[in-house]
């Protein structure tokens, strides 16, 4: 049985549309992808991520079920696992491209000063 679910995940990354050697596409929604390292790319390809808009910019989410409540869940905050306190910041600024490169865990200040600059 774990075998055949084995050979069943190597057929998945066979078929994913490869970018480059180290980084891969997730399906969100029936229109749109985010960028993933290949390292993520197996575990979160499990989910189904979908847009979510939030303070003018849109972010891929899933919900997840806690303790009997619906949470909404982060692509980005799952990839860059951020201590308590701390917001993962998208250097590009591109909340689609969730390489673990483009992402900073920041003090929730910081990451306010850095988007209010423009910097970094």
């Amino acid at each position: 049985m774990a075998a055949e679910h084995e050979k069943n995940l190597c057929r998945q990354a066979a078929t994913v549309e490869t970018l480059c050697p180290f980084m891969t596409h997730i399906k969100v929604g029936k229109h749109h992808s985010a960028i993933v390292d290949v390292e993520d790319w197996l575990e979160q390809s499990k989910f189904h991520w979908q847009l979510h808009k939030s303070k003018n910019k849109f972010y891929i989410t899933r919900k997840k079920k806690v303790n009997g409540k619906r949470i909404t869940v982060y692509l980005h905050r799952e990839i860059s696992k951020p201590e308590t306190g701390f917001e993962t910041h998208h250097v590009n600024k591109d909340t689609f491209d969730n390489r673990r490169e483009n992402h900073l865990n920041l003090t929730p200040e910081f990451h306010r000063f850095i988007d209010r600059c423009g910097k970094l």
